[in-house]
């Protein structure tokens, strides 16, 4: 069985209010669409599913419901008998869908989904390993001018790739010309961030960059190592100044890694960032705040690629 949660918040729900009602029309018997509109709700509709028996959780609603939905079965279900995760996108940029090679509308990708399972197949499935950052499991992290991208991003006119892809080549223009919109991104955040043990010889921070994929958005693949080493995690931390990283801005597009100091390009199994005062963070797509953040590589997941 095929248990769909969808999110009355994502863009594509929100413009698309049928949306849910074609996914179960879609699936059928063998499928339960399931609304959720807060914590509670999405708690008790993954332990029905878990009752039920479902062997594959689909999320539709975007990155930022991808995280809360892996967090959750996480939490049900332990590490070791997770069921497979069919990320159907319905967000602003779905980042997670691009990075395993997903795409289409949440219908088509569904209605390829049920097809595997009404000709017998067993769906395609790539595994994943997570990243936990103070207790949410999802893929990428992003603080100091990652996490101010994403504030401004959803303060713009409105959201979606275009905005996005405008914002970056704003920000990096921004960068190369030293105005004050770029300052104000990339003003060096203090920090203390140890890296399995070790403390890194820095303190100021203008970009701290940690993922379980290599794209973390746009095709922008500064964390391209990211499946190099089993059980490690990538994770950049950069004192370097606006100018230097717009610079080098290219190289993210050919996974190749930045270059000066200060400037740590990492494989990492925990790190500990500790800011002078709670400071915001993002972990796919959604807007956290926190004083003390402990990253470490969560459990592997299955991701259905129908």
């Amino acid at each position: 069985m095929i248990g769909v949660i969808t999110n009355p918040n994502a863009r594509g729900v929100v413009a698309d209010p049928m949306l849910p009602r074609r996914l179960a029309q879609i699936g059928g018997r063998s499928t339960q669409v399931v609304e959720t509109r807060n914590p509670r709700e999405l708690h008790d509709a993954l332990v029905r599913f878990a009752d039920v028996g479902a062997d594959v959780v689909a999320a539709c609603g975007g990155d930022g419901t991808n995280l809360a939905v892996l967090t959750e079965l996480i939490q049900i279900h332990g590490s070791e008998s997770l069921p497979r995760l069919a990320v159907l996108g319905g967000g602003t940029v779905n980042t997670v869908a691009a990075n395993i090679g997903v795409h289409g509308k949440p219908e088509d990708i569904l209605t390829r989904l049920v097809a595997c399972r009404n000709r017998g197949m067993a769906e395609p499935v790539v595994e994943r390993p997570t990243l936990c950052v103070n207790g949410s499991c999802g893929f990428l992290f992003g603080a100091a001018m990652g996490a101010r991208f994403f504030e401004v991003y959803y303060g713009g006119p409105f959201t979606g790739l275009g905005w996005a892809t405008l914002l970056a080549a704003r920000i990096t223009a921004s960068s190369l010309l030293g105005t004050a919109f770029a300052r104000r991104l990339f003003e060096p955040v203090p920090a203390r961030i140890t890296v399995d043990g070790k403390r890194l010889p820095q303190e100021r921070w203008t970009l701290l960059v940690a993922a379980t994929v290599e794209n973390v958005g746009l095709q922008i693949r500064i964390t391209c190592r990211a499946v190099e080493r089993q059980g490690h995690f990538h994770l950049v931390a950069s004192g370097l100044p606006a100018f230097e990283l717009a610079r080098q801005f290219h190289r993210t597009f050919l996974s190749r890694s930045l270059s000066g100091e200060p400037h740590f390009d990492l494989l990492a199994r925990e790190a500990v960032i500790e800011f002078e005062r709670p400071e915001p963070y993002i972990m796919d797509g959604d807007l956290f705040r926190a004083a003390r953040l402990v990253l470490r590589q969560g459990p592997n997941v299955k991701l259905c690629v129908p």
